[in-house]
C-alpha cells in the first residue's frame, strides 16, 4: 500500500483536499461581474476542480450570427460535504453492535428500572 500510494501520489492529505475543494465549491466563481461565464481556461484551479463535464453547444447561423451555449456540470457538493464529515467524524451511520454486557446483566438492569 505505501509503495502504491508513492508511485501514485495519491494520499489521504491529497484526497481530503480534492473533496474540500469539492464541499467548499463556490458557484459565483464561474462567473464575471456582468454575470456572463467565464471560458474553462479562466476558472481557478478550486473552481475547474468542482467541474465534472462541460457541454459546448454552437448556435446561430451567418444571418443572426454565431454564439456558444456553455453548460457546466459540477460534482455533488452534498456528497462531498458527506464525505468530509464522515472523515471528522460529524456524524456515524454505522451501526454499533458491541455488547459489553451479558444478556442476564442487561435483563437484571431492566427489570429493577421498572420497580
Amino acid at each position: 500500500m505505501a509503495k502504491r500510494q508513492a508511485r501514485t501520489n495519491i494520499t489521504q492529505d491529497r484526497v481530503l483536499q480534492e473533496l474540500a475543494r469539492l464541499a467548499f465549491f463556490d458557484p459565483r466563481k464561474m462567473f464575471h461581474g456582468d454575470g456572463s461565464p467565464k471560458a474553462i481556461q479562466e476558472l481557478d484551479d478550486d473552481t475547474a476542480a468542482a467541474v465534472s463535464g462541460l457541454d459546448v453547444v454552437n448556435i446561430g447561423n451567418s444571418d443572426v450570427g454565431i454564439g456558444q451555449v456553455l453548460k457546466y456540470k459540477v460534482a455533488d457538493k452534498g456528497a462531498a460535504l458527506a464525505n468530509a464529515m464522515r472523515h471528522l467524524g460529524m456524524f456515524n451511520d454505522k451501526l454499533d453492535v458491541n455488547v459489553t454486557n451479558t444478556l442476564a446483566e442487561r435483563l437484571a438492569r431492566a427489570r429493577s428500572r421498572d420497580r
